[in-house]
């Protein structure tokens, strides 16, 4: 008896097997889905094209695709930031990383084409992973950054992008909270529309170590189109209604700024993160009020039931409440 087809034949039964095997493998992993999970990346780097935003019109093809790019910016900033609540069992509650210090970087290249020249990006934006907290930029080669940034942000770009040596950065003399950039809350006031966002980079743009006390309210305001926005979903659908359209239309008032709501939301953060972290899995909560509307519990968050506002998506600072 020659062994070679008897042979021939089992190594066939066993690819058979084989293939088998992978394939019900590949079907487990594609019909599960993991939690989402922040950036495992030390440095991550979004694009934020605002070409165009220059243009007073409104509306039409124009206006949806500079609102469309606008919310892939802000829903990349916050899936780097963020992972699925637990027991949220809904990719519309996610949490800032449970590490914290980790030094992880967020870095949003600006891209506009000034009075219709080419694209070019003069600014960048420095955010942490931990809690997307603004920590500097770099305006035309020139780097700056907040006065109580204890991130080494330099060490980290010079990493990043192989440099001899790190940049240097400037300190700007104040710090990156509210308290600091805008205490009289003003910012409730200015407009998002296109054209209103491209004046404020442009602005920030020409920045100057002798004018910088000047744009607290600047970066104030751009804090809003993006750490913001990417923790309220709230504030990113207004931003994005005033780009495209110049209003949002959900509103009788058609506003293009945020308002005193969306201000309190701002610095109601931590407050509305324990709520949401305190009734997650059934528990009662602390009320917390909101231009006049108390949010009790995640599921006014999530759904906006109760006569209030939707906040969804929402990105809780995870060790609020905890």
């Amino acid at each position: 008896m020659n062994p070679i087809p008897a042979l021939r034949r089992a190594g066939r039964r066993l690819g058979t097997m084989l293939m088998a095997l992978l394939a019900t493998c590949t079907l487990m992993t594609v019909g599960s889905t993991p939690a989402q999970a922040e950036t495992s990346q030390r440095y991550t780097v979004i694009d934020w094209h605002m070409e165009g935003f220059d243009d007073t019109s409104s509306g039409g093809n124009a206006g949806a695709d500079r609102a469309n790019r606008y919310r892939q910016m802000v829903a990349r900033l916050r899936a780097a930031s963020g992972h699925e609540m637990t027991g949220a069992d809904s990719p519309a509650l996610l949490d800032t990383p449970t590490r914290t210090n980790t030094n992880r970087v967020i870095e949003v290249r600006v891209w506009t084409n000034e009075y219709g020249g080419p694209s070019e990006c003069h600014v960048k934006l420095y955010f942490s992973v931990d809690n997307l907290y603004l920590l500097g930029f770099t305006a035309r080669g020139h780097h700056y950054q907040f006065h109580d940034t204890t991130l080494p942000l330099a060490r980290e770009i010079q990493n990043f992008e192989r440099l001899a040596t790190p940049p240097l950065f400037t300190d700007l003399g104040y710090r990156g909270n509210y308290d600091s950039l805008d205490p009289n809350a003003n910012r409730r006031h200015l407009a998002y529309r296109a054209i209103d966002m491209q004046h404020q980079m442009t602005n920030l743009s020409y920045i100057t170590d002798a004018t910088r006390n000047t744009y607290r309210g600047t970066l104030a305001y751009l804090i809003g189109a993006t750490a913001e926005a990417a923790r309220f979903g709230w504030i990113e659908n207004r931003i994005a209604a005033a780009i495209d359209l110049g209003f949002d239309p959900s509103d009788p008032n058609h506003p293009a700024h945020l308002g005193n709501f969306g201000v309190e939301l701002q610095t109601q953060w931590s407050a509305l993160s324990r709520v949401a972290h305190q009734t997650v899995h059934g528990g009662n909560a602390a009320p917390v009020t909101i231009d006049g509307r108390a949010y009790r519990n995640v599921t006014q968050i999530r759904q906006g039931t109760g006569g209030v506002p939707r906040l969804a998506p929402f990105l809780g600072l995870y060790a609020s409440g905890r």
